[in-house]
């Protein structure tokens, strides 16, 4: 997986330069302005600062006034009105693939104390991503069929497939704009990759049968959290692999089920934690 790799004669690294060329190709704007235009809002907004996010939370805040969060499809519609600005938060992972993480005090306290903490911190993000690829794929004993759940740009999927280029991978996110350029990433490099769009009339898709499940940070996001795992649970195999964060969230816009103890309860017995994140159902 090559995302973080800079073209020091643009500055951009292969994640941004696809972006921009995607976009060129939808709206026939000619590549070199559109580069431009983008370098110089990058640097005036810093899509991975905080100050950006909180940009993105305060629009969010605002057309809450407007829409509220009783209605999921209210919700789907701020999400899409958003699709460009978060697309800048999803393009902005991709500058920290090849960082060292930065040491935190609040994690060597925990260490002290024996609480949980991230990952190995002397690992990039990019080589996060491929153990994790192979925590969750390589010991399946057939070609993974992997469902991405609130993908995103499937940074995580993607490496399944790079690491097994037989994978076959379903793409399931908000309608928008963010969900076609990942499976646009796919199918440039060859990957078996289909989209599960969640729209107005169908807010909770059926999954396929599958195998490896990832569902990082989607759980807070939605409004029936259980639909999504009884979804999920319905369709993964005995065996098979679940990846992502089920705890509580601090409340926020974005969080419009930031309690997840009913999932958690749900999950039960069926699903036996192996790593961090990451569970094995076991029947």
């Amino acid at each position: 997986m090559s995302d973080g790799k800079t073209n020091t004669a643009s500055g951009l690294n292969e994640v941004e330069r696809e972006f921009l060329e995607y976009v060129s190709s939808l709206n026939g704007a000619g590549l070199k302005d559109l580069t431009d235009r983008y370098i110089r809002l990058r640097a005036r907004l810093k899509f991975d600062t905080k100050k950006y996010r909180n940009f993105c939370m305060d629009s969010l805040d605002l057309h809450e006034l407007f829409y509220g969060q009783d209605d999921e499809k209210n919700i789907l519609e701020v999400y899409r009105r958003h699709e460009f600005m978060i697309a800048m938060r999803f393009i902005s992972y991709s500058f920290s693939l090849d960082r060292l993480p930065k040491r935190r005090l609040s994690h060597s306290l925990k260490r002290l104390i024996g609480r949980e903490v991230p990952p190995d911190r002397s690992k990039t993000q990019r080589e996060s991503y491929a153990d994790r690829a192979r925590l969750l794929a390589g010991k399946l004993g057939s070609d993974p069929v992997v469902v991405d759940y609130g993908c995103g740009f499937a940074y995580q999927s993607l490496q399944i497939a790079e690491l097994y280029p037989a994978a076959r991978t379903v793409l399931v996110d908000v309608d928008t704009i963010n969900l076609r350029f990942a499976e646009h990433r796919f199918k440039k490099r060859g990957y078996d990759a289909e989209t599960l769009p969640v729209t107005e009339d169908n807010l909770y898709p059926a999954l396929p049968r599958h195998n490896v499940c990832i569902a990082t940070e989607v759980m807070e996001h939605v409004k029936s959290p259980l639909t999504v795992f009884e979804n999920i649970n319905r369709s993964l195999e005995v065996g098979g692999m679940l990846y992502g964060d089920f705890g509580d969230h601090h409340a926020e816009t974005y969080h419009v089920s930031h309690n997840l103890k009913g999932l958690r309860e749900a999950m039960g017995g069926d699903y036996e934690l192996i790593a961090r994140h990451t569970y094995k159902r076991v029947r």
